[in-house]
């Protein structure tokens, strides 16, 4: 986008055609603090898709659905187990956890959400891992 030429997108023209936080999520994820950004209508259509729709979605989805079938729609208290991959996962949950926390401390916002999609990359891989 440019003044100069003529390329500026009216925000609140995008208001009226997306969410606030869809536009907020895309610019904190997507151009980093301080720097220059790649923006248009193409580039936030396929973000919701794979952030919210592929990825979030789909792992809410999913959580809800077993925690249906097999738990009578109540989430379980959380139990140590002693299942080496689970161990290995909530080890790293807590690390990332941590990580995101000191990146949100220092307003590094675009690595902090990588983190998140981190997180929802191995939530996904642990459900399909398990999936009976």
């Amino acid at each position: 986008m440019s003044k100069s030429k003529g390329n500026v997108i009216d925000p609140l023209k995008l208001l009226e055609k997306y969410t606030a936080d869809l536009l907020r999520a895309y610019f904190v994820v997507k151009i980093v603090f301080l720097q220059d950004g790649v923006f248009s209508e193409e580039l936030l259509k396929k973000f919701y898709q794979e952030f919210f729709v592929n990825n979030l979605g789909n792992l809410c989805a999913r959580v809800e659905k077993m925690i249906e079938l097999y738990n009578n729609g109540s989430v379980p208290a959380f139990t140590k187990t002693e299942n080496s991959y689970l161990k290995e996962y909530y080890q790293t949950l807590l690390l990332t956890i941590n990580e995101y926390q000191k990146l949100m401390d220092n307003y590094q916002l675009t690595a902090a959400f990588q983190k998140i999609q981190h997180l929802l990359d191995l939530s996904n891989k642990l459900i399909q891992k398990l999936e009976p």
